[in-house]
């Protein structure tokens, strides 16, 4: 361990997935270097959650727990007495200078985050997995959906509808038209097992989803916990992705293989990632995909 020396994520108001990016490039961070881990502030007030009567309130303070992480007075008082350095701007590693007494702070990038910062957490998912998991809260875990099955993420709350012509042009925070959710989803129950299970994640109201609903086989995730989701659909065996970051980080975590919407890629601007493919409305979905699909769906 490399004394005297810090980390601490500064993980915002944003919502959830934005908000993960800083603190999983510490957890990357401080174990490649042996530095100690302050524990974020996840205690955020977030009033659009209630105006637009949100399902998941974004109170995620009362989802963690601290773990190992340096928390209290403790992490106050580092905070306010040690060198600051950030990592955007001057990122110490082991045989660069002297860092004692340092905190590192790790930030989020208003716009384009996951463009700027992913690339730095790639080949890490098991680690920062195990650490998301640690700091969990076991009332939390207990709601996580631990099976194999089909993950379809849903986005509307503070999404905006565009033109389907747009979408294209639209690179995040755009709501996709709930008939590609359901062709996409048919095109996989007619070439994989007839009785897999399929989960909706969304924060969309039951009327918004209910075309996929009526379906055998389909319900939608019971819990109202972000986190929660967001490990259920890293133990998916594929995820019909929306145009967000959410979607984006239940892939990461488990590895799992996605399908986008055309000009939607989750992982396009990464040199490696989880399998992912494009599929519109009138495609179909690979042969080499569905066998990849099947064999994680087997694993039952």
């Amino acid at each position: 361990m490399t004394e005297g020396l810090f980390g601490y994520p500064d993980v915002g108001r944003t919502g959830l997935a934005h908000s993960l990016l800083a603190w999983a490039r510490c957890v990357v961070w401080a174990e490649q270097v042996g530095a100690t881990m302050l524990a974020p502030h996840w205690f955020r007030f977030r009033v659009g959650p209630i105006i637009r009567n949100e399902r998941d309130k974004r109170n995620y303070y009362v989802d963690f727990h601290h773990s190992t992480q340096v928390s209290g007075l403790r992490r106050e008082y580092l905070l306010a007495t040690s060198k600051r350095v950030y990592a955007e701007l001057d990122l110490p590693d082991r045989g660069n200078g002297n860092w004692r007494n340092t905190v590192v702070i790790f930030r989020n990038a208003e716009a384009v985050n996951e463009r700027k910062f992913f690339h730095l957490i790639q080949g890490h998912h098991e680690l920062v997995r195990d650490r998301l998991v640690s700091i969990t809260t076991d009332k939390v875990l207990t709601g996580v959906h631990v099976e194999p099955h089909v993950a379809i993420h849903v986005r509307r709350g503070d999404f905006k509808e565009p033109k389907t012509e747009d979408l294209d042009e639209v690179a995040t925070n755009a709501r996709l038209p709930i008939e590609w959710y359901e062709k996409t989803f048919l095109k996989l129950r007619s070439q994989i097992e007839s009785n897999f299970k399929t989960i909706i994640y969304s924060d969309g109201s039951d009327d918004e989803i209910a075309e996929l609903l009526k379906y055998k086989n389909v319900e939608r995730s019971k819990s109202q916990s972000a986190i929660t989701d967001l490990i259920s659909m890293s133990n998916a065996a594929v995820i019909v992705a929306s145009v967000s970051g959410f979607s984006q980080w239940g892939s990461y975590l488990g590895n799992v293989p996605c399908i986008s919407y055309p000009g939607q890629s989750l992982f396009s601007y990464l040199k490696s990632s989880p399998t992912e493919i494009e599929v519109s409305i009138e495609s179909a979905i690979p042969k080499e995909f569905i066998i990849d699909v099947n064999s994680r769906l087997n694993l039952r």
